[in-house]
């Protein structure tokens, strides 16, 4: 399934970074929003879910992103709470 990337440019650039989470790490938001705020512009964190098959779902949206010239940075959620 193509990402939809036929969002208004301005839009995309509002948000900044982009941070996408498994619900289930929403109680540890401030980690990952640290890890987020501390990338570069425009760049997009994926935390890998715990499950093989939405790992691989989230690893294709990676690609994706990458393919229309976006930096992602990929995570797996069994990474210490304490990352910088």
């Amino acid at each position: 399934m193509p990402v939809d990337t036929d969002a208004p440019r301005y839009w995309l650039d509002y948000l900044g970074n982009i941070a996408l989470v498994p619900a289930s790490l929403l109680p540890s938001k401030k980690v990952w929003q640290r890890i987020a705020n501390n990338l570069p512009d425009g760049d997009i964190l994926i935390i890998l879910p715990f499950q093989s098959k939405p790992q691989r779902i989230a690893h294709l949206v990676a690609s994706q992103f990458r393919q229309k010239g976006k930096h992602v940075r990929v995570i797996d959620s069994m990474l210490p709470q304490t990352l910088p």
